[in-house]
């Protein structure tokens, strides 16, 4: 809440206006701070918490605010969508990787958040097979390399016995 505080008043600072903050909690909320929740006239899946000539406005949505919105809308209702606020809240609480983890996996709203997180996502998963893929190659070619080295040292007679270099070649150092 102190970060939010600030933030705010970053903002009213540099536009001379209090912002609306939205809150959205994907963890428990403590019971004190619950306390301070009225319902406000927005949406029936947002709280309003007093904002003390901080922001305008502070809207929070909690798991037990987006529950009691699935109870009074029928969760089950697969041919109604989502507010779009509140399939936010809903897919940030879940924190699922996949969509198909989703009950609301249908919803339009859920399903192009999905789509833009995997694009967005794409490129960075596509470094992290390209950087693995090139420590493989490599750690191949320095095995070649230390088998070519302990092949030329046999042929030369200067090199290490036969379990000697078993042992060298996976990893174990000869005691």
């Amino acid at each position: 809440m102190h970060r939010l505080n600030v933030y705010c008043n970053h903002v009213y600072e540099k536009y001379n206006i209090l912002p609306i903050a939205l809150t959205i909690c994907v963890r428990s909320v403590r019971a004190g701070v619950c306390g301070k929740f009225t319902d406000g006239p927005e949406a029936d899946y947002m709280k309003t918490s007093p904002s003390d000539s901080w922001a305008k406005d502070h809207v929070i949505m909690t798991s037990s605010t987006i529950t009691g919105y699935f109870e009074k809308h029928g969760r089950n209702s697969s041919d109604r969508n989502l507010s779009p606020l509140a399939a936010l809240g809903y897919v940030l609480m879940e924190q699922k990787c996949s969509i198909f983890g989703l009950q609301y996996k249908e919803d339009p709203t859920v399903m192009l958040m999905y789509a833009v997180a995997k694009e967005a996502l794409d490129h960075s998963i596509q470094d992290h097979e390209s950087t693995v893929d090139t420590l493989v190659s490599m750690a191949k070619e320095t095995q070649n390399q230390f088998k070519r080295i302990l092949k030329r040292r046999t042929i030369l007679g200067k090199g290490p016995k036969l379990g000697e270099r078993r042992n060298l070649i996976y990893g174990n150092m000869p005691a």
